[in-house]
């Protein structure tokens, strides 16, 4: 942000945010609010994807073999219905959701990188709001706001898509293979809703180490990210040869979905066993999932990383 757009959001902030004695809750506010304004891709690209989802129930068109319709005949036609119902819920779901990812990754790993490059730091700094302040903002609004507005968007667009969907079947230009069942729709937002929150405290300490890296860096946070996990790994197999590193990488990755799925063993949905898939999600183990002692340990070690940006963008602002 340059001299002239420091100057625009400082106008833009309510006058209350800029006096000492502003309540830190509404100063905190203020902040996730800033990021937004700086950040804009933070809502526009889940908000373009999800909108685009909901439009393509104007065009779009479902294909299925005969063999296919033949398996689903032989099955209770209303419990197929909502098993498609349920099941497209999550496929046109799963696009915003992997839009937010990528946009949230590059937000974390430039947030901090990109005030210090225009040297708006300083515009900030002259104003009453501790570093911790500005630092948990930018990682809440990464980690928590926007994935939280994803799933409201996800939901809303779903709305939409199934409402032009039911009209093109009731006009005849688009075959009736869902059903639209209250209790369904419900479990299933409920379950996607325990999924983002259980992703939103699995993934803190790599939202926190991106931010960190942010803060360190002087050019380009991604190259060096990358080089120190690639250099990382590879010094650790010449070295000492093990790849405790890499298996740690690929655990954070992906390691709680594995044990959220450990729950309903041996269940499978294919075109001869169509079940409604609210009904598979909430058999799924988060109990155990939310209980694990390596997702707190991660959310431990998140506040820590925390901590060690909010003390190094304190001191550094590379003037």
């Amino acid at each position: 942000m340059n001299a002239p757009l420091a100057a625009t959001a400082a106008g833009a902030l309510p006058q209350a945010t800029l006096r000492a004695g502003t309540t830190p809750a509404r100063a905190f506010l203020t902040l996730v609010r800033r990021e937004f304004w700086e950040h804009r891709s933070l809502w526009m690209a889940p908000t373009v994807a999800a909108a685009l989802i909901a439009l393509s129930a104007l065009f779009g068109q479902v294909h299925l073999e005969a063999s296919d319709i033949d398996a689903m005949r032989a099955q209770q036609p209303e419990l197929v219905r909502v098993a498609f119902f349920t099941i497209g819920q999550w496929l046109l779901a799963m696009p915003i959701y992997l839009v937010m990812a990528t946009v949230v990754t590059f937000y974390l790993l430039d947030c901090l990188y990109a005030e210090r490059k225009d040297r708006s730091i300083l515009f900030w700094k002259s104003l009453p709001v501790s570093d911790a302040q500005t630092v948990l903002a930018k990682l809440v609004t990464g980690l928590v706001v926007v994935p939280l507005g994803s799933w409201l968007l996800a939901l809303v667009s779903f709305l939409v898509f199934f409402g032009i969907w039911s009209v093109r079947v009731s006009l005849g230009y688009a075959p009736d293979l869902a059903h639209w069942g209250t209790l369904a729709w419900v479990r299933m937002e409920w379950a996607t809703l325990l999924a983002v929150l259980l992703a939103i405290l699995w993934y803190a300490p790599l939202a926190a180490l991106l931010q960190l890296v942010s803060v360190l860096v002087r050019r380009a946070p991604m190259m060096w990210l990358t080089l120190a996990l690639i250099g990382g790994v590879i010094a650790e197999r010449i070295l000492l040869g093990t790849h405790y590193l890499w298996g740690l990488i690929v655990y954070r990755s992906d390691g709680i979905w594995g044990l959220l799925a450990g729950g309903p063993a041996g269940m499978h949905i294919d075109k001869h066993n169509l079940i409604p898939l609210d009904a598979w999600l909430l058999k799924l183990n988060f109990a155990g999932a939310f209980a694990a002692p390596a997702l707190w340990l991660g959310v431990l070690a998140a506040a820590g990383l925390v901590a060690l940006t909010v003390r190094i963008r304190r001191y550094r602002d590379d003037t």
